[in-house]
């Protein structure tokens, strides 16, 4: 089993680089707004509001470093039966990995669709959730299976779960703290 944790630390200040993630995080919502062959939701607006608010608490701006790497994820709040979510690692290096992701709510639940590197979505199901807790499954994804997010304390986690291709139990977790993005 290959466990990796990475740790976030507590921001006082806006970061320098909030105005770049502020430009990304437009992009994204253009992207989801203007795609031709998007899906709509196919419940009512209130239903899946209602559903979404069970997860409403990841909304915010989360930044974290591990090993000098800056790590940051952004959640719009639910809104029209949708949460907006980015994440971008920078690393030492100066390059970077992002993943555009979005929680849909539909008939049949919620849905995590992740987008590493802006690829084609993968659907990941929600199988539970709790206070300040959810998680998604799709056993028939490479890697990971599955995607979790929690809150502890002032703290916002991700994890994920599952087999590799070489069938070996791999998790990673990640930590941020809330901190404000700034605009200029």
């Amino acid at each position: 089993t290959l466990s990796i944790m990475f740790v976030g630390v507590h921001q006082t200040r806006a970061p320098a680089h909030g105005k770049r993630l502020a430009g990304l995080l437009i992009l994204v919502v253009l992207i989801a707004g203007c795609s031709a062959d998007r899906e709509e939701t196919t419940t009512n607006a209130s239903a899946s509001q209602a559903s979404l608010d069970g997860v409403s608490w990841m909304a915010g701006y989360w930044v974290g470093e591990s090993n000098g790497t800056l790590m940051e994820e952004v959640w719009l709040a639910p809104a029209g039966g949708v949460m907006l979510g980015l994440h971008r690692d920078v690393f030492l290096s100066g390059r970077s990995f992002f993943e555009f992701l979005r929680i849909e709510a539909t008939n049949e639940g919620l849905v995590l669709l992740a987008s590493p590197r802006g690829r084609e979505p993968t659907s990941f199901w929600m199988v539970e959730i709790a206070d300040q807790r959810v998680w998604f499954e799709n056993p028939e994804h490479d890697y990971p299976q599955r995607i979790g997010y929690w809150m502890a304390g002032d703290s916002l986690y991700a994890g994920i779960s599952g087999t590799d291709s070489n069938g070996l139990e791999r998790t990673s977790t990640w930590a941020w703290s809330k901190a404000t993005l700034a605009v200029k």
